[in-house]
Formats: C-alpha cells, structure tokens, sequence
C-alpha cells in the first residue's frame, strides 16, 4: 500500500500536552538553578577555578544551545524526530539529575554541556513537530501558547527553584527527572511524521 495514501493521524489534547512539556524543559535548564547558585559555589569555595565553573554550569546549556541549534534540524530529517526526540528526552534527564550524584565540579560542568546538547534538541524537535502535526491557525495557536508556556514556567520555576534550594544546592537537579517520565509518553503517544516517515 502506498505510503502517501496512509491517512494522517489526528493530533489531541495529549500531543499537545507532550509538546508543550518539551519546549518547558528548556526553561528548565537555567531558571530552577538561579537560587541554588550561592550554596553551589560554597560548597566547591576550595576548588581551583570555582568562581568561574559554578557559573559555567548554568551558561554551558545555553552555548550548546546557540551553536547546535541550526545543526538539529538536518539531523532529525535524517534520523527521524520522534526518535530523536524520545532519546534525547531520555539523555536530557540523566544528564540533568547527574549533579546530584556528581562529586567532581568538573564532571558537573561536562554534564551541563552535554544538556544543552540536548536542550537545542528539545527546543527544536518540539516546535518543528508541533509545526508538523498542526496547520494553519492551528497552528498558529500552539506556537503562541508555546511562547506562553514558556514564559509562565520560567516564573514558576525560578520561585520553585527557591523552595527547593532549601534543601541544599543539589536538590533542584532532581526536577530534571520529569523528563525520564515523559520520553515514555513520547514513545507511547507521539508518532512520525508521514511526510517523514514516507520517505
């Protein structure tokens, strides 16, 4: 049976959701850890270069995701973007909660590089998927409520990052395992795209 004559699934209030979820984890990588910041650079004051690397674990995402972002999308053309997508949601958490067993400062900084690799992927893959499964002014919508929802968490987060640093700087690393949570949603709900999936 031609591919092309395989009628598109229709996206839900559940798609939605998931999607939605993603593009929040990119607010994620910086606006629970802003509290946290001081009680981290106490507690590595001794290691050499700590000034400079206990800030470097918040920026280090946000480089990654300036210099990879133009390079995710040609690889979920070749890959796919649901697979993409659910392995990079799944690294994505055991790269974020890794600072919570981590010991070495600069073991933490190479796992926030590595999720920011991973947020560019989040950020990217989500909004072209949302771009893939609707259209028009719906379309429109979703990419509108995606700017709001990334907004309204980067509030929320910033003043739950603060209740949570009450519990040590470690503890806000552990909302990252929210992801580990949802790349099985991803798997079970999101499918590819047939414009994907058909060539």
């Amino acid at each position: 049976m031609n591919p092309t004559s395989v009628p598109a699934p229709q996206p839900r209030l559940i798609h939605a959701c998931i999607l939605l979820v993603t593009s929040g984890l990119a607010v994620l990588v910086t606006a629970i850890l802003g509290p946290s910041l001081p009680m981290m650079q106490q507690h590595f004051a001794a290691v050499p270069n700590a000034d400079y690397l206990v800030p470097l674990t918040m920026t280090a995402p946000m480089l990654m995701l300036a210099f990879f972002s133009v390079f995710i999308g040609l690889l979920s053309d070749r890959i796919g973007r649901k697979r993409l997508l659910v392995a990079s949601t799944a690294l994505y958490g055991l790269f974020g909660t890794a600072p919570l067993y981590l010991d070495s400062l600069s073991a933490i900084v190479a796992s926030r590089f590595a999720l920011g690799l991973m947020e560019a992927t989040l950020m990217v893959v989500s909004t072209t998927m949302i771009g893939d499964y609707w259209h028009g002014p719906q379309r429109q919508r979703l990419m509108s409520l995606q700017l709001t929802v990334s907004a309204a968490s980067a509030f929320v987060l910033n003043n739950l990052g603060g209740v949570i640093a009450e519990h040590g700087w470690r503890a806000p690393y552990a909302v990252y395992a929210i992801s580990l949570v949802l790349a099985p949603l991803m798997a079970i709900f999101l499918w590819e795209p047939l414009s994907r999936s058909a060539s």
